[in-house]
């Protein structure tokens, strides 16, 4: 599964970059706020209408009231693997959705590999970085950034698997180098939709996402 409050300002100028190319006006923001207990409380603002408020691990996000949503967790040779997707269709492994909005977390619970947060997203990154490098996809947005004690990606590419319609899959990773945990948020729609999709969910999506916010 390639699985409103006001608009988030873009990172400070001391924030370190890589190369972009055609990059976003806006790329995402921790909202990080010290809280002794974080619960199952959800953030205090009002989500716009037709949105609600999903609490994922340490993370907060709108999801379109009415979305279908499972989730599922497991060890991946030491590596504890969350996932959590939601789309207008239900889906399902077999019958993977077209759009939707997917959050993955992982991170070295066991210990076992002593690896650190950007690790892990490097590691998990990857084998989408190879398919762009490869001619598979086409990279339309690639970023990296230093954000308080998060160390980010920020990828959108195109991409066709197996003779399907092309779909643009927009990626952001964030590695919170504190807690050791690596957070994953996609937003993904077909080429051909993908304007309206970004405009209607994507965009708000990515412009409210929270980490350990004061809910």
């Amino acid at each position: 599964m390639q699985k409103t409050q006001t608009a988030v300002p873009p990172p400070p100028q001391s924030a370190k970059r890589s190369v972009t190319v055609n990059p976003l006006k806006v790329m995402p923001k921790m909202q990080t706020v010290t809280v002794s207990s974080l619960h199952k409380k959800l953030p205090r603002i009002e989500p716009p209408a037709g949105f609600r408020w999903k609490r994922i691990g340490g993370s907060a996000v709108l999801q379109p009231i009415g979305w279908y949503s499972h989730s599922n967790q497991e060890d991946m040779g030491g590596i504890n693997y969350y996932t959590y997707a939601a789309s207008p269709v239900d889906f399902s492994l077999e019958k993977p959705f077209r759009t939707g909005l997917t959050v993955q977390i992982l991170r070295d619970d066991s210990r076992l590999y002593d690896a650190a947060a950007d690790d892990l997203a490097a590691l998990y990154l990857e084998p989408y970085i190879k398919r762009i490098e490869s001619g598979q996809a086409e990279a339309m947005v690639f970023e990296k950034g230093v954000q308080d004690n998060y160390k980010t990606v920020l990828m959108r590419y195109k991409t066709a698997a197996n003779g399907s319609p092309e779909v643009i899959v927009h990626k952001y990773s964030a590695a919170d180098m504190m807690q050791n945990i690596v957070y994953i948020f996609t937003f993904e729609s077909p080429a051909d939709g993908w304007r309206e999709a970004w405009q209607l969910y994507g965009d708000l999506f990515f412009a409210n996402i929270k980490m350990e916010a004061a809910f």
